[in-house]
């Protein structure tokens, strides 16, 4: 999920303030990390809320935000505990709950005493009720999307997947469009991205140098390798995705 804003970070959080209170939404910016801002936008119980948490790259006079929707809690492990319930774990127990409910109902007119039904008759209810309250959160989410599209533009970008001797921090990566291709063999192992025009990125290892590096050229041609339109190396890995991700931002959003 990506917005882009046309201006720089500290107007875009002042912006975010100034909307809120125009339209009376309880917003909440947390930036504690240079990369990252956490925008909460619903309150949730044990101290957690609903957040928008992405990452930050600015170019230019532009900043992109592209993250994702997810709650947040104090305590870490209850943080991944909430998490599933209200995600998997909530659609799980609805499915068991509609699965089995035939089984105790039968069981309750033809095995136990009839004092059971008013017990597990409320049941399907509580399903029910989970159903609704997952409705109310989508539309949520949704508000929070529309709001954000009033200063913003928004597209709701797919994930690209990686073989898995790359970091998962390429997961969350934006190819603009582009398509991947991750080369592993014995003479290299390398990310290829490409684009309808011609334009390709590479991204590498060189063993020899213990270097990262990204290379941007307009087209797969001898001329363009000995002329590309950007070069960057780092010696650290952690930060070859969001290298890599400015990279992408530069030369495939002017």
């Amino acid at each position: 999920m990506q917005f882009i804003f046309n201006g720089t970070l500290d107007e875009l959080k002042e912006t975010i303030s100034m909307k809120a209170k125009e339209h009376n939404k309880d917003i909440l910016i947390y930036h504690n990390e240079p990369n990252t801002l956490e925008i909460g936008f619903q309150r949730l119980g044990h101290s957690g809320g609903r957040f928008y948490v992405a990452d930050i790259f600015e170019i230019g006079r532009k900043t992109f935000l592209h993250g994702k929707l997810e709650n947040l809690y104090p305590n870490q492990s209850q943080n991944k505990a909430r998490n599933f319930i209200d995600s998997i774990g909530s659609w799980l127990l609805i499915y068991l709950i509609f699965a089995f409910f035939p089984v105790l109902l039968w069981l309750c007119i033809f095995q136990l005493k009839y004092i059971w039904i008013p017990i597990i008759l409320p049941i399907p209810i509580i399903a029910l009720c989970r159903i609704n309250t997952k409705r109310k959160d989508k539309k949520i989410d949704d508000d929070f999307i529309k709001f954000m599209s009033m200063f913003c533009t928004y597209s709701d970008v797919e994930l690209a997947s990686y073989k898995p001797y790359w970091d998962d921090a390429y997961r969350r990566l934006d190819l603009a469009r582009g398509k991947l291709q991750s080369v592993c063999d014995d003479d290299q192992d390398m990310l290829l991205i490409t684009y309808e025009d011609g334009m390709q990125i590479d991204v590498g290892y060189i063993e020899e140098d213990k270097t990262y590096y990204i290379t941007v050229v307009s087209s797969n041609t001898m001329e363009s390798w000995n002329n590309p339109l950007g070069v960057f190396t780092t010696k650290d890995k952690s930060k070859l995705a969001s290298e890599l991700q400015k990279a992408i931002y530069k030369f495939r959003n002017n």
